[in-house]
């Protein structure tokens, strides 16, 4: 850790880390509510069971950042690089966000939950998202090329397209009306 600065239990509302970041560090159980963390350099610090509500990451430098049991709800994290976090540890869940041309390639993401986002042009390539969920979530052009999507949940999606043939897919869930965006590389005239 670049600092031994430590910081448990407190909330920060409309910080702009453009001018008042906190020093570089760890933050432990810290909620961050409305705040600008856009264009930010993130480097030197470790989140742990934290809560970023509705704030905006968008092209936040995260190389070396520690996410762990971290939650975004309503958060704007466009052009995100997450493969640029430490991975380990990594744990992160995502609730009504905007992960527009966010990268996870090759990143561990069992079990992580993308409840109602938009994963609009999202990169996925190598990733590993064993029982992940997907739920209510607009997928429109994300990218799954080499994941291991066993088991992940893909009910409720929109605009799904995955190529079977390119993904280890045994036991994912899809609802019916995702059937097309599977079959779509097929060039198959799907219709009711």
């Amino acid at each position: 850790m670049a600092s031994d600065f430590i910081m448990e239990d407190r909330e920060w509302r409309d910080l702009d880390w453009q001018t008042e970041a906190p020093p570089q560090g760890a933050f432990d159980q810290c909620r961050f509510m409305h705040c600008n963390l856009s264009g930010a350099v993130l480097t030197g610090y470790h989140f742990t069971d934290c809560l970023f509500s509705d704030c905006d990451l968008s092209n936040a430098d995260l190389r070396g950042v520690v996410f762990n049991d971290v939650v975004f709800e309503g958060c704007k994290l466009t052009g995100l690089h997450f493969e640029d976090c430490h991975t380990i540890p990594f744990g992160v869940r995502f609730k009504g966000c905007i992960l527009t041309l966010a990268s996870f390639v090759k990143m561990m993401m069992r079990k992580t939950l993308f409840e109602g986002c938009r994963l609009t042009e999202t990169d996925f390539s190598g990733a590993d998202l064993r029982e992940a969920v997907f739920s209510g979530s607009d997928m429109d052009r994300a990218i799954f090329t080499g994941c291991n999507l066993e088991k992940a949940d893909f009910r409720r999606v929109l605009q799904c397209t995955i190529d079977p043939a390119q993904n280890r897919m045994r036991k994912a869930k899809f609802s019916l009306d995702g059937l097309p965006g599977l079959l779509s590389v097929y060039g198959l005239d799907i219709q009711d």
